[in-house]
């Protein structure tokens, strides 16, 4: 009797699970069948009709596709800081006029992304088209088999509360770029590019400025002069020599690996990795677990961002709050994970103006919590959640979809993080390759 009843249970149950899993699939069938199957019908009829236009018809096209990509993932509905109607109404126009698809993306797109009063926002051609767009960091990242050499230069946005500018991030020693004495820090003047026997040249004015005034630009975005009282920036002005134009055409080599991990000589170890996703962080976390009493420096002066809790989950409290994430649906606080091996030995992390968004709560979040001593340069303020979605073209519309909230209530955007200890290479470390700000980092574990 007991048997028979429990048998009467349980075959109740498994029809109810049946039933309910019907339930369900009948739910996914007639959701594809009566929405996601007549969108994508629609979207291949929009791909079909874009095949069709030519000329002005095709970069409005291109352009319109643009800005309700912008009006539908922008994080401020707002517009705030920006007349939107009118900006997108004249560049409209700009881009009906525009006599290819290169001047559609130079001189439309890409100065439209540049008008906003916040970083992530930015358009990249189709990789099979000779450009590069520059509104947060001009190295292409189109392509893992190729990436663009600029001279020797890499070039960096900055956000700062008085605008955006483009400053030389790092150079390469031995290249043009240093021969001719270009060095980090510099702000660049100018930059424009033109079609030259079907490849792209180049030409960049940059400004020669001196440690102190180094220091007052990557702060505020502003040329200034007076000194800044930091130990190792050299308080003595000096007069700079007049703007510099270097003119390079862009060559595609095979790019640097994303990460590398070594043993300093009778030191700590050095990790550098240029992405936080999830293959670079997961060779960071076994290099930590394998690191000892030493310490470790963490580079992150070529890091462009991406997930900052996929790093700080190896070296935070389990559980700890990291930063706030604001998007429009509201705002969620991002903790630290329950479940990774910590490293609880000492770090300094290298910053500079190309490190940006994840590579700059990292250091900010490590600093505020004693864990990390920061040395470099400021980082780029760019700092907000973005967000990457394609064009009819093939082209990419990046858009800032997230604010990102630090802990006690401040906003890096605009401002980034100040290392503690700054470092402003002279001409002659450039030059012959001397690395003063790992140095610096090497001093700060105690070798």
């Amino acid at each position: 009797m007991i048997k028979s009843r429990v048998f009467r249970v349980m075959f109740r149950f498994i029809n109810a699970c049946a039933a309910l899993v019907i339930i369900l699939l009948s739910i996914c069938v007639g959701y594809f069948f009566i929405v996601v199957a007549p969108r994508n019908q629609a979207a291949q009829r929009q791909e079909d009709l874009f095949l069709t236009l030519k000329g002005p018809a095709r970069r409005v096209a291109i352009f319109d596709a643009a800005t309700r990509i912008i009006e539908a993932q922008y994080y401020d509905h707002s517009f705030a800081g920006l007349n939107w109607p009118l900006l997108r109404a004249q560049s409209r126009v700009r881009a009906e006029q525009a006599e290819d698809d290169f001047h559609l993306y130079w001189d439309v797109l890409v100065p439209l992304g540049m008008a906003f009063p916040v970083s992530h926002m930015g358009f990249t051609m189709p990789f099979a088209s000779p450009v590069l767009s520059v509104s947060r960091n001009v190295k292409s990242e189109a392509t893992h088999d190729c990436e663009f050499d600029q001279g020797g230069v890499t070039l960096a946005s900055i956000q700062r509360k008085t605008g955006r500018f483009l400053m030389v991030a790092e150079v390469t020693p031995e290249s043009p770029a240093a021969q001719a004495g270009v060095v980090p820090g510099w702000p660049v003047q100018v930059y424009s590019a033109q079609h030259d026997g079907g490849s792209l040249k180049n030409t960049i004015t940059v400004r020669p400025l001196n440690p102190v005034q180094q220091h007052d630009f990557g702060v505020t975005g502003e040329g200034a002069t007076v000194p800044a009282p930091r130990d190792n920036i050299h308080k003595k002005q000096q007069t700079s020599p007049p703007s510099l134009t270097l003119t390079f055409r862009l060559s595609c080599h095979v790019p640097r690996a994303l990460f590398e991990n070594r043993r300093l000589p009778d030191g700590p170890l050095y990790i550098r990795f240029d992405k936080f996703n999830v293959l670079e962080t997961n060779k960071v976390a076994a290099a930590l677990r394998a690191a000892d009493r030493r310490g470790v420096i963490i580079d992150l002066r070529f890091n462009s961002g991406g997930y900052p809790a996929l790093l700080l989950n190896q070296i935070m409290p389990r559980g700890a709050e990291l930063y706030r994430e604001k998007r429009s649906s509201g705002l969620r606080v991002v903790r630290a994970d329950y479940w990774t091996h910590r490293y609880t030995g000492k770090i300094v992390v290298l910053i500079g103006p190309a490190s940006t968004s994840a590579a700059e709560v990292v250091p900010w979040v490590l600093q505020h919590a004693g864990k990390a001593i920061l040395v470099g340069r400021p980082t780029g303020g760019a700092v907000l959640g973005a967000g990457f979605f394609p064009l009819p073209d093939g082209g990419v519309a990046e858009v800032a979809v997230a604010d990102i909230e630090m802990l006690d209530g401040s906003h890096l955007e605009g401002k980034g993080v100040r290392p503690d200890v700054e470092i402003y290479p002279a001409p002659e470390d450039v030059r012959s390759g001397k690395d003063a700000a790992l140095e610096a980092a090497i001093h700060a574990l105690g070798f």
